[in-house]
């Protein structure tokens, strides 16, 4: 595991960069140099990408200091998903706010006295590098499942954990590109730690100026606060 100093390439448009640290490409990144970590450039070089590091920084000695942790949340959340909903949510709640928190902790400035001790900017790096990985991987195999290059279905966006898909389904579970397919590892599961849940929807012409950037300049999509939850349609 380790950092690397590499120059960006042309993306495939269909997907965020692998490397470029917000996913939406600007043409004046083209060979600009940045640090990313072992994660984003071994998954680069899968999909193709020529990375060619100028320099780097690797740890000869790893551990995973924060499985136990992990396991334990992981652990926290599923017994919450599988009791009454009612007495579950606070639960999950709770687990989320102890992993969210947990690693904005890590990533605190060490000029914040309260959370100094805690701030690792390597780990909490790794993690977020780790976790978009994983995101990039998963819409990657939902378009290869549904066809890939025959007409597979791409995202339209994504924002950290959530990928956003165009259907005309209202119903975001049934929306789902694997539903019905008979793949259980890529079904969504609300209850479940590293399972897609079935979020929100939107009309696509009120998501028009966030993804074309015309309600903000940062290039990210900003338009998952204008979401709302199915059943609040009923």
């Amino acid at each position: 595991m380790g950092w690397w100093l590499v120059s960006l390439d042309e993306p495939d448009q269909r997907f965020p960069h692998p490397l470029f640290p917000y996913g939406i490409w600007d043409p004046t990144n083209l060979d600009r140099q940045i640090w990313v970590t072992t994660p984003s450039l071994k998954l680069a070089a899968e999909w193709g990408h020529d990375p060619q590091p100028v320099k780097g920084y690797i740890w000869d000695e790893q551990s995973k200091v924060l499985e136990g942790w992990a396991k334990r949340l992981i652990a926290a959340r599923d017994a919450a998903g599988a009791a009454d909903p009612a007495l579950g949510k606070p639960v999950k709640n709770m687990v989320k706010a102890a992993y969210v928190q947990g690693l904005g902790m890590l990533g605190a400035s060490k000029d914040n006295e309260e959370r100094a001790n805690f701030t690792n900017l390597d780990r909490h790096r790794l993690v977020i590098a780790r976790s978009r990985e994983l995101v990039l991987r998963k819409a990657r195999r939902i378009w290869e499942a549904t066809g890939g290059e025959e007409g597979g279905v791409l995202p339209v966006a994504i924002s950290v954990d959530t990928i956003v898909y165009a259907s005309d389904e209202p119903d975001p579970a049934n929306a789902w590109p694997l539903a019905g397919t008979g793949r259980p590892h890529e079904q969504l599961d609300p209850h479940k730690v590293g399972y897609y849940k079935p979020e929100r929807s939107g009309l696509m012409a009120d998501q028009l100026p966030y993804l074309t950037h015309e309600n903000g300049s940062d290039r990210k999509w900003h338009g998952k606060k204008i979401l709302i939850d199915p059943a609040e349609l009923a």
